[in-house]
Order: C-alpha cells, then sequence, then structure tokens
C-alpha cells in the first residue's frame, strides 16, 4: 500500500509531461501488473518515437512504432501500458500538382494566295488544273484551233476566248463610232438643222455641233456604221460572256473555284495572249477566207452542174473548196461577230 503512492504520484507527473496531439488517447493504469507493457518490462520507450512527424515526406508517414503497432503520421507512442503507439496522423507527403497542361492545338496558318507583282491574285499549277494546258500551250496550237474553229477542250476554248475578245474589241469600236454619229445627229435635231451640210450652209456657229463634229475627229460620213453593223457588233459584245462561260466549263477546278479566282484565271489566260494579237488577226483572216472559199462551193454545188464528157468525168473545178463538210464551215463561221 505504501508503494501505491509514490507510483501515483510518478504517474500524475508522467502524464503532464507526455504531449498528446494529433488526436492520440493516452491510457493510463495503476495497475503495476499491467504496467508492464508489451516486453515485461515497463513498456518500451520506443513508440515515443512515433512522434517524429514525417509527414512532410513525400513517402508519406511512418508513425510512431512501440513494438506492438505502427502508427501513422503524428502518431505518439505510449511507453506504458499495452505500448499502444496508435497516432492517428496521416501525413500526405505527395503533393499533387493539378496544374493541368492544356493540350491546345496550334491554330492552321490562313492560306495566303499568291499574287503577282501586280498585287492581281496568281493561280497556282495545282489550282489551274486542266487549264495547265491551256496556259502554257504553244501558240501555233491555239492559232491551229481558230484557223480550224476548233473549241473543243482547254486549248479550244482559250481559242475561242481569243476570238471572242478579238471581235469584242472591233466591235466596241463600232459601237462607240455609231454613237458618235448618234450624238451629231440629236445635236442636228435640236438646232433645227436636218443634216449637217444644212448647218454648214447655213453660215451660223452653234458651240454644241461644233463639239459634236470635234469629237469625230478624222470620221466621215463614209465611216458611219450600218444598222447591220451595230447589230452584229453588239451580238458581238454579247457573246463574250459564252466563251468565258466556256473557259469556266472546260477547266475542273470551276466547281470549287470563287470569284476571284474565276476572274484571276480569265486575266492569266488574257495575259498569255497579249503578245500575240497579230498572229490572232491574221488567223481569223485565214478562217473568214477558208469560210468564204466553202461559200463560193456551196454555191457552185447548188448550181448547175459541171459539164462532163463521155466517160462522166468534170473538169474538177470546185473540188477543193467543196472538201469541208458544213458542220465544219459553221463553227469556223461561228469565229466572226
Amino acid at each position: 500500500m505504501t508503494l501505491r503512492k509514490p507510483l501515483f504520484a510518478s504517474l500524475a507527473i508522467l502524464a503532464l509531461a507526455v504531449p498528446v496531439t494529433g488526436g492520440a488517447i493516452v491510457t493510463f493504469t495503476a495497475s503495476p501488473a499491467l504496467a508492464k507493457g508489451g516486453n515485461g518490462k515497463g513498456g518500451s520507450d520506443r513508440g515515443s518515437r512515433g512522434g517524429r512527424d514525417k509527414s512532410q515526406s513525400d513517402r508519406g508517414s511512418r508513425g510512431g512504432s512501440g513494438r506492438g503497432s505502427t502508427g501513422n503520421g503524428n502518431g505518439n507512442g505510449n511507453g506504458f501500458g499495452n505500448g499502444n503507439g496508435g497516432g492517428g496522423g496521416n501525413g500526405n507527403g505527395n503533393g499533387q500538382g493539378n496544374g493541368q497542361s492544356g493540350n491546345v492545338t496550334p491554330a492552321k496558318a490562313a492560306a495566303v494566295e499568291p499574287e503577282t507583282a501586280d498585287g492581281e491574285l496568281a493561280l497556282r499549277p495545282n489550282q489551274l488544273g486542266s487549264m495547265n494546258g491551256a496556259m502554257h500551250a504553244n501558240i501555233n496550237a491555239v492559232l491551229a484551233h481558230i484557223r480550224n474553229g476548233n473549241t473543243n477542250g482547254p486549248v479550244g476554248a482559250l481559242a475561242g476566248l481569243a476570238v471572242a475578245d478579238h471581235d469584242a474589241a472591233e466591235a466596241e469600236g463600232v459601237i462607240e463610232t455609231a454613237a458618235v454619229f448618234e450624238t451629231l445627229d440629236e445635236t442636228l435635231e435640236a438646232a433645227g438643222y436636218d443634216t449637217l451640210q444644212d448647218y454648214l450652209d447655213s453660215g451660223e456657229t452653234d458651240g454644241d455641233i461644233d463639239a459634236a463634229l470635234a469629237a469625230l475627229g478624222d470620221l466621215t460620213e463614209e465611216d458611219r456604221p450600218s444598222e447591220d453593223e451595230i447589230t452584229e457588233a453588239q451580238d458581238a459584245i454579247d457573246a463574250l460572256p459564252e466563251a468565258e462561260a466556256a473557259i469556266f466549263d472546260a477547266w475542273n477546278k470551276s466547281g470549287e473555284a470563287t470569284e476571284e479566282e474565276k476572274a484571276a484565271l480569265l486575266d492569266a489566260l488574257r495575259d498569255r495572249l497579249e503578245g500575240d494579237s497579230a498572229l490572232i488577226d491574221a488567223a481569223l483572216a485565214e478562217a473568214e477566207d477558208a469560210g468564204s472559199q466553202d461559200e463560193d462551193g456551196e454555191d457552185t454545188a447548188d448550181g448547175t452542174e459541171d459539164e462532163t464528157d463521155e466517160s462522166g468525168e468534170g473538169d474538177g473545178e470546185g473540188e477543193d473548196t467543196a472538201a469541208l463538210d458544213p458542220e465544219t464551215a459553221a463553227m469556223i463561221a461561228g469565229l466572226k461577230f
């Protein structure tokens, strides 16, 4: 009995000295039998070493170890009794950085169309497609298509465009000349004159009439276009869009091309022919002559038959001019406005 009082006093002092952390439960017992602990020697104080907090480590915490159990993290091992080093601290040493590396797909660079020196759009070979043949065709091939009236395929379409541009340019001249004469007629009528000669004979001066006369330049009354010529000229101008449409029909990239690309193609083809206008004029003249000869041959065929001798052979005149069939002749005739 006398030993219990000093023992209780020691236990009380020890209880005050032992720190309690992390919610660990420390039990005390006054039983000397139980105080021997796990190894019978009063319990190893090794359990208190569980207080080595390794929660800062990325491996987690090992906890306090008092030979009977394994604690986690901030465990305060109790060296008394059963040596329960049951610390409840969970040291989560593995810091997880949740910074998401964004999977950013780089934006595709906008396609930049090549431009010529003057800033116009230039089509690449893959954009030209079937029109590569027309762009790089020998001028003699284009001229042959013009002479034969062949507008098939890309080169034929280019030949048709060359003829249409030629005819439209001449037609615009006819229309402009007709407009100048029409202005003069309207001015004379407004001033009360029936003809230009009436004004000249009057000896009077009219500023508007004189301005209209100055616009004529070197033109004379013989240069005034007839009504038929004006009609043909207008037909030639109206046919130009058809020739341009034929280019797009022969172009295998036409369906996916923009209006800007279509305009660029026409500009490129016209630039291709720009230095060959004299050759184109000559080819058109040859085609016109061939058409005239064909018409003469048809007139001969429709007229009286050639005289034949007893063997039935004729003199052969007109055979050369009748060599072209009507379809070819019509095609050649179609090259003219």
